[in-house]
Parts: C-alpha cells; sequence; structure tokens
C-alpha cells in the first residue's frame, strides 16, 4: 500500500489536490468529471491513507506514519480550500483552465464525512446534503456509488436514511422481477432494448445484503474474524425479521418478531463465535424475553426470579433496563444463576461506576464449576454400576 501511495503523490499538484490524465469515473450521473482534477479522487486517496494509518497501527510500524499524515493533511487542506459558502458544497472539479466548476453533487458532501476531511463549521451543511440534498444538487444515481453513501450513514448513525435509499432504490428491480442485483438503478442507464440496466448481475451492486444484514437483523462483528458479534436488530416499522449472516467464522441467523409491545429475538451463532444481544435506544419499553417466553414464565419459581432481579437491585437501578437473553444447558437454577452473571456484566459495561456495588455482592465472579466428567468403567462420574454376585 505505502509503494501505492508513493506512486500517487506524484500526481498531487501544487493545489495539494490528486490531478491525472486517467477515466476519473465514479457515479453514471451527470457529476462534472471529464476533467483531470476531480474532487472526488482526493477523497478517496485520503481514504486509502486512512487504510495504511490503521494497517501501521496493528503492524506496530512507524516508518511511513509521519509521511502519511502530512500527505493528508495537505490533500485535507486542498479539498477545503474549495469549500464553496454560497452553494454549501465542495465542486465537483476543476477545468483545465483552471476555472472551478459550477456543478456540485452529493457524492462529495458524503465522502467528506467518511473520511473525516470536512471541518465542524461545514459538517451539518454536508450532513444536509446527504439527507435531504437541494434540487440542483446531482445525487447518487448508482448502485456502485451509493455504497459510499450508505457507509457515511451508517457513520452517522442515519440508520432510517440508509433503508429509505434501499427502498427507493431497489424496490423497482425487485418489482421487475430480479433475483439478482443490477448494475444501475430502474432510473439510469438502458440496455439493450430499453431494459433498465445493462449488466443484470453487478457484484459492486450489492451493498443493500450487507446493510439489511447489519441494521434490520442488527448483526455486527466487534472483533476480527468475527470472533464476538453484536446483535441489535432495528424494527423502523418492520414486524419481523429472518436472515442469516456470513462470517469469517461462520453462519450467524437471527430471527426476531414484534407483537404487543413485545420483541421475541432468537439467533444461533457458530460456537466458536461469542454473540452478544445490545439493546438499542429503539428497544426501551419492551418487555423481558428470555428463549421466547417472558421472564415470569421461563423461570416460574420466585427464589428464580429473586436471583435474576439481584444485580438491579444491588446496583439500585430496578425498572430502568430491559433484558433479552439466550440461555441453554443445564437446569433452570444454573441457568438463573448464568444470567444473573450476564446482566451484571451488561450493566458494568454499560455504567462502569455500578461495578464495586457488584463486584461487593460476588455477581461479577464465574462460577468456574462444572459437571464431572463420567469415568470409564463406572456409570458416571463416580457411580458405579450395581454388582451382583450371581
Amino acid at each position: 500500500m505505502i509503494q501505492n501511495l508513493k506512486g500517487v503523490e506524484k500526481y498531487v499538484d501544487q493545489r495539494d489536490l490528486f490531478t491525472g490524465p486517467f477515466w476519473n469515473f465514479f457515479d453514471w450521473v451527470n457529476i462534472d468529471q471529464a476533467h483531470q482534477t476531480v474532487l472526488h479522487n482526493s477523497f478517496f486517496v485520503v481514504g486509502a491513507i486512512d487504510a495504511a494509518l490503521k494497517e501501521a497501527d496493528v503492524l506496530h510500524d512507524t516508518t511511513h506514519v509521519a509521511w502519511l499524515k502530512s500527505l493528508r493533511a495537505r490533500l485535507v487542506g486542498g479539498i477545503n480550500r474549495l469549500w464553496d459558502d454560497a452553494k454549501q458544497a465542495y465542486p465537483d472539479s476543476i477545468h483545465g483552465d483552471g476555472t472551478v466548476s459550477s456543478s456540485i453533487c452529493q457524492h462529495t458532501s458524503f465522502l467528506s464525512l467518511l473520511y473525516d476531511v470536512v471541518p465542524k463549521e461545514h459538517a451539518l451543511a454536508a450532513i444536509n446534503n446527504v439527507t435531504n440534498p437541494p434540487p440542483k444538487m446531482v445525487k447518487v444515481g448508482s448502485p456502485f456509488a451509493a455504497l459510499y453513501l450508505y457507509e457515511a450513514c451508517e457513520k452517522l448513525g442515519l440508520d432510517d436514511v440508509i433503508l429509505r435509499e434501499i427502498y427507493q432504490q431497489y424496490l423497482p428491480m425487485v418489482e421487475a422481477g430480479a433475483t439478482t442485483v443490477w448494475e444501475s438503478f430502474p432510473t439510469g442507464t438502458t440496455g439493450g432494448g430499453g431494459f433498465p440496466t445493462r449488466s443484470h448481475t453487478h457484484a459492486w451492486s450489492s451493498a443493500p445484503s450487507r446493510f439489511l444484514n447489519r441494521i434490520v437483523l442488527g448483526v455486527k462483528d466487534t472483533a476480527p474474524a468475527a470472533a464476538t458479534v453484536q446483535i441489535s436488530p432495528r424494527l423502523n416499522g418492520l414486524t419481523w425479521a429472518h436472515g442469516t449472516t456470513a462470517t469469517a467464522s461462520g453462519t450467524v441467523q437471527v430471527d426476531w418478531k414484534f407483537q404487543d409491545n413485545t420483541l421475541t429475538v432468537t439467533y444461533y451463532a457458530p460456537t466458536d463465535v461469542k454473540a452478544t444481544f445490545v439493546e438499542h435506544d429503539k428497544h426501551k419499553g419492551l418487555k423481558v424475553v428470555v428463549n421466547g417466553k417472558e421472564m415470569a414464565v421461563y423461570f416460574a419459581r420466585p427464589v428464580l426470579q429473586m436471583i435474576l432481579k439481584q444485580p438491579f437491585t444491588v446496583a439500585n437501578v430496578e425498572g430502568q433496563f430491559d433484558v433479552f437473553a439466550t440461555v441453554a444447558g443445564g437446569g433452570l437454577s444454573g441457568q438463573a444463576g448464568a444470567v444473573k452473571h450476564g446482566i451484571s456484566k451488561a450493566l458494568q459495561l454499560y455504567e462502569p461506576s455500578l461495578r464495586g456495588a457488584l463486584k461487593t455482592a460476588g455477581f461479577l465472579t464465574r462460577d468456574s464449576r462444572v459437571v464431572e466428567r463420567k469415568k470409564y468403567g463406572k456409570a458416571k462420574a463416580r457411580k458405579s454400576f450395581q454388582f451382583s454376585k450371581r
């Protein structure tokens, strides 16, 4: 990557912008991009530099860090000098004669947010260009460019915008009977016979398969190779969802239903993947459900219910949280203890100040006891077979 960026640096001109005699294409829309200096290319170089800096951090290699940061600062400075206060946006490009393009597009705004280029004083305007672009602004016109729009929205927590865009852009494909994703949206370029796309199967158009899993199913990996995943589905007006997410460590399956103010979630993950349900703000006010049953039904004995409530009582946060838990193996007493331990761990992660009270009560210490294994020649761990002299 460093070698590639060294080559890229040769095309950073005196204006601190990437300039090159290439096919500077990004989207099948009317971006003013038939020039050597097209602004979205400079944004992409900043993104590549950020990736190189992350790589250097993982490898603990500081050899090129100073140079990378310097190159990034140059590009960011060059980009932000072109912000148009009147239009509240970046221009598309700079023409060969040095004139700044009068055209503005949505793309430079969401790239500026995705790669942390836009300064704070212009961030709100850039966000508005993403969520509610003005009439004269060129909007995203192809699934490839939409991927970056979705990534920027996810970074900003705008899940509703992502789902809105997917619905508007991909629904016509579904209605046309498509079982694969197209190169262009039905309102974009056309193919033979006037059919609303040139390529019926385009891998670069499959962004919804990622974001629907991450938002609607709520499956997000939180460690390399998906060793840990969190599950936090967004309802967004839906009443049910079912699907699977492929990860480097295997397939995670999620089923959820929302009915009568109760969210019931069931998920399955490979044995080497630690899956955890994470409550979202939009889950507040829902009932506690364990393995598809309410707590009072599943843990019917009062003493078990008391065990489950102990962490909240000790931490003085009763009635402030909703809990969803999946528990398997052992008996009800052991399961209640396991859920209590999980609740305690979750509380201290949510609010570190609660750790003292929970630790003093012994709720953060895992019960390390396990069933003693069966021994050879015996019926169980210690029980012998019945002895008979006859």
